[in-house]
This record gives C-alpha cells, structure tokens and sequence, in this order.
C-alpha cells in the first residue's frame, strides 16, 4: 500500500490564518504551533465562510445583549448613557411617528435616505403585524427586536461579502467579524444595511462584474451616503491598471441604480425626500 499521500504537503491548509497570518502564527503557539505542512483538514463543511459568518453570530449576540439594557425605551436618568446602550432606532419608533402608522415621507420628512426609510416601514409593518400576537411585549421593544434580527442579517451579508472580495484570504474578514466597534454599534443605526450593500458591490468588483459592482453601490448610497467614496479608490485603480471601461460602467450603474431607488418617493413626496440632504448640508459635525 503507497504511503505517498503521507509525505505530500497539504494544500487544503494553504489559506489557514496560522499559515498565512505570522500574527496569528505566534498566537497558536498555546495549541502547539501554526497549522503543520502535512497536516489534513478533511472533508469538513467548515468552510472559511461558514466559520467567519459564525464568530460574527456570536458578536451580534453580543451586540443585542449591548442593547438590551435600552431596549423598553424608558431612558430615565441618563440610563442611555450610564449604560452604555444608546440606539437611535428605539427613540424614533415614536420620533417618526412609525408607532401610529405614518409612512416615511409622506406622512412626515425623514433624516435617512429612502433605503433606510423604507427598512423603518418594513420593521414598523411588521412590529404592527406581530404586536397582537406578542402582546405581552411592548411595541417599542418588538420593533426594537425585529429590527436588530433585519439588521443582523444585513451584517452577515456584509460578513459574505468581505469574505469574498478577500479572494484568498478569506480568514481577514475576521477583523470585521470579531470586531468590538460591531459589539457596541451594530445596532445603534441603520448603517449595516448599507455596509451590506458596499461590501458586496467591492465582492463584485473583485470578481470584475463592474456593473454588478456599481448597482450595489448605488443602492448602498441609497441607504447611506458613505458608500459613493468607495468610487475614489475604484477610480485610483483604473488609473493604475488602465480598467477605464470597467469604471465607467461601473459609475453608471451607480448613478443610475440610485436614481431608480430615489425616484419615486422624489417626484411623490419630494419635501419628505429633501429632508436628508438639507439636514445632512447644515448639520453640525
């Protein structure tokens, strides 16, 4: 019987953090040492991705328990504060007047994008929807809860997509997975639902789907502004590889995914829609 396989190096174990990592290499050296040359991974169905999107469940646990203590919306004493669970979705449950019904912009101007806005509705909806049926928990807290669950989901696409457009280190999504600034802010916004739509444009990108890549971008801008920067390195890439096509659709379909997602609630409910940009232009740092 060949003993061959015995003595031919592993390739499952190429993209092992410990192996690629010498960070991480010297962190194992308390479970004996980075992962061995021979060593076999098997046919195991933890895949890098399903082991990242894992750690990241267990910090937006974390980040839900962050929450809780802010959770029925009774702030007396500072309590926001001195507990450390500020979070803007449990004030403007009655802020935006979700608790009796109105809809983002037409019923009164909102401070978020349309994407936002309509992700406000959707967990107001159904808050509404599930109240009679869990009326032992408060409105407030039940929208509180469905949307950390919609965002969580944002989050671990956000998770997918760092994996992917690290190509063959997928184990650096980690950084974000793991991250405390996800422990303490995940929920404290809506912004993940933008991360997740930024984070799979860059996976598009990698993967040269420029229009792909552009779509996904503009509907990140669509729920927060930051995500139009992510043209700039894009643009200082072409440059260097001389990608100018690819750019150029890509920045079409940006522009173009954005005007199709703002379009509507801009010609319907215009004064709604302006109130982001307008609070956005004269709002202090």
């Amino acid at each position: 019987m060949s003993d061959a396989g015995a003595t031919r190096p592993s390739r499952a174990g190429s993209n092992m953090p410990s192996r690629a990592d010498a960070t991480v290499a010297r962190a194992t050296r308390f479970l004996g040492g980075p992962w061995g040359r021979y060593a076999a991974s098997g046919d195991s169905r933890w895949t890098p991705l399903r082991v990242v999107l894992a750690l990241a469940c267990i910090t937006l646990v974390l980040a839900y328990i962050e929450k809780s203590p802010c959770a029925d919306g009774q702030w007396t004493g500072n309590k926001q504060y001195t507990h450390v669970c500020y979070s803007d979705v449990i004030p403007l449950w009655s802020a935006e007047r979700l608790d009796v019904g109105n809809v983002p912009y037409r019923d009164n101007a909102v401070e978020y994008p349309v994407l936002v806005g309509g992700f406000m509705w959707l967990s107001a909806n159904l808050t509404n929807g599930l109240h009679s049926l869990l009326s032992d928990v408060s409105s407030v807290e039940l929208f509180g809860m469905i949307t950390c669950f919609l965002l969580a989901a944002c989050a671990l696409i956000a998770v997918a997509g760092t994996v992917g457009a690290a190509g063959r280190r997928p184990y650096d999504a980690v950084i974000f997975a793991l991250s405390p600034l996800l422990v303490f802010h995940a929920f404290s916004n809506w912004d993940l639902l933008a991360m997740a739509f930024a984070s799979c444009g860059l996976w598009a990108w990698a993967r040269q789907k420029p229009v792909a890549a552009g779509v996904l971008i503009g509907l990140g801008v669509a729920a927060k502004l930051y995500p139009i920067f992510l043209l700039v390195p894009l643009i200082l890439l072409a440059m260097r590889t001389g990608r100018h096509r690819e750019l150029w659709w890509c920045v079409v379909s940006t522009v173009t995914s954005w005007i199709a997602v703002n379009i509507a609630a801009y010609g319907a409910y215009y004064a709604g829609w302006r109130e982001f940009y307008a609070f956005s232009a004269t709002r202090d740092a």
